[in-house]
């Protein structure tokens, strides 16, 4: 009888071993995304760091330089009003489209 106990409690041992790994990984994965993206975050890669504009640069069509000073036009207006033949009256409520 000596030698089933045996077994039983290698299996035992070797159940509760598997146990305790799953757990520590279930655990370490959630540290390690976290601690990688703290990571970047904190040591971004050079293609980010090098780049005039930040990181919105990478992501824009025109490589060329950044015009930031350029004179902005005024467009003209498109929509104009047109006078009515209706004749305006103070009691009337003005009405909401």
């Amino acid at each position: 009888m000596y030698g089933k106990q045996r077994i039983w409690f290698y299996i035992i041992i070797g159940l509760m071993v598997i146990g305790v790994l799953t757990q520590i990984a279930s655990l370490l994965l959630p540290i390690i995304i976290i601690g990688g993206v703290l990571l970047l975050y904190k040591f971004p890669p050079s293609s980010f760091k090098n780049s005039k504009g930040g990181i919105g640069a990478i992501f824009r069509k025109n490589k060329g330089p950044i015009q930031m000073n350029k004179a902005k036009t005024k467009r003209a207006n498109p929509f104009y009003v047109i006078k009515g033949n209706k004749k305006d009256s103070e009691d009337d409520p003005p009405t909401y489209h």
